[in-house]
């Protein structure tokens, strides 16, 4: 857990500008300490889910492993 950084998946609505990343990563500085800042941000189309609907974070951690 200690090799853990924080990554966020986003899913941007259909008028989303290019600018998304920048703009998320621009409000993450002001809200949030710099080690709970997403080291990345990934668009996505569709979050994974698991049977309940929960987010599946198994599989998105897989996705990151792949990468």
């Amino acid at each position: 857990m200690l090799d853990e950084v924080p990554v966020s998946f986003v899913t941007p609505m259909r008028d989303a500008t290019d600018d998304l990343v920048q703009r998320i990563q621009d409000a993450c500085a002001l809200a949030l300490a710099s080690f709970k800042q997403p080291h990345g941000i990934r668009l996505t189309a569709d979050l994974l889910r698991s049977m309940v609907e929960k987010v599946a974070t198994a599989e998105l951690r897989a996705l990151l492993a792949r990468d």
